[in-house]
């Protein structure tokens, strides 16, 4: 089963956010950064490079030039650079090469010289920080393919100042850029998760990424942390289609989008109600919830479902998406 990599926008937030976890444990205790206890140098690396996956980052389509700020270099220590540190980077395409190599990995394409420009591989974390980013110039995606991931590798080489190391295993990095469709977006979810043991509501803020021109990758109700996920197609009569199971979602054939109600699945009903109603009844209809978008609200009507032996359709999801 292909792993998924979930495109991301938010590069100064991942940066700052990442900086504590890493200092004040796994740094610490020399899981990550210098593994070397009597190397008391602060570490200089990728905080990304923790994550066995690549970060993607979407870029809207067009003829613009549009700026990546991205791989994010970091200082591993709670003490900001007391002078500007000047890190050097360098293109390594053996990083993508093996990343491609891994069958379980979706490939990645690596970017041509005329498809990104560089002003300077050379980074430099200001006085008082503790990162910064590269600076990478997309001058247009026009050539893109919907459905492709393409990237870049990075390794950082060397420190011009003294006093710094290179935090070994965090010093590579791929940054996969793709281009986003007119659905890829954030979207405030709310519905209910019809379930035989653990039936809930679902109130949440989800991603639908590109997964080609009119196809996406979502996350399924609330199981996205145990890697659910599953992909669709938009039809040109904003119909839902082409339901594939991704990550840990069952695949089987009582897997997919609903086209009734089903309150009895197998002959049984398994279902604890949702302040008394079961599916089919109250709000949760598929009448409403009708495998659809409605591109005047930026609106989808989700009602999908996946089975568990050893019944079929014993999972039932409600779900409707509002962009954010």
């Amino acid at each position: 089963m292909k792993k998924i990599i979930l495109n991301t926008i938010f590069l100064a937030a991942l940066a700052t956010g990442f900086t504590g976890c890493l200092k004040d444990t796994e740094f610490e205790e020399h899981q990550y950064g210098i593994n070397d206890p009597d190397n008391s140098a602060p570490g200089v690396g990728f905080p990304w490079a923790s994550s066995p996956d690549p970060r993607i980052i979407s870029l809207n389509p067009g003829t613009s030039t549009q700026l990546v700020e991205a791989p994010t270099v970091e200082i591993f220590t709670g003490d900001p650079a007391p002078q500007d540190l000047h890190v050097n980077l360098v293109l390594n395409p053996a990083l993508i090469a093996a990343h491609n190599s891994d069958p379980d990995n979706d490939s990645i394409f690596l970017l041509t010289p005329g498809q990104y420009s560089i002003p300077s591989l050379k980074v430099t974390v200001p006085k008082g920080s503790r990162w910064a980013p590269l600076k990478i110039n997309v001058p247009t995606t026009a050539g893109f393919d919907f459905s492709k991931v393409y990237g870049l590798g990075f390794t950082v080489q060397s420190v011009d100042e003294p006093g710094y190391a290179l935090a070994d295993n965090l010093k590579n990095v791929i940054v996969g850029i793709n281009v986003k469709n007119q659905y890829d977006a954030e979207y405030r979810t709310t519905g209910y998760f019809f379930h035989p043991s653990s039936p809930r509501a679902l109130d949440d803020h989800k991603r639908l990424a590109t997964k080609s021109a009119t196809g996406l990758i979502a996350p399924l109700a609330d199981l996205y942390g145990s890697d659910y996920y599953f992909e669709f197609d938009v039809s040109p009569t904003n119909t839902l289609i082409n339901w594939v199971a991704r990550g840990a979602t069952n695949p089987g054939t009582g897997s997919g989008f609903f086209t009734a109600d089903v309150p009895n699945p197998g002959g049984l009903n398994p279902y604890p109600s949702a302040g008394g109603e079961f599916p089919g009844q109250g709000q949760w209809k598929h009448s409403t919830y009708n495998n659809t978008y409605n591109p005047s609200t930026k609106t989808f009507w989700m009602h999908y479902g996946y089975n568990g032996a050893p019944q079929s359709w014993t999972r039932q999801a409600y779900e409707k998406w509002v962009r954010e």
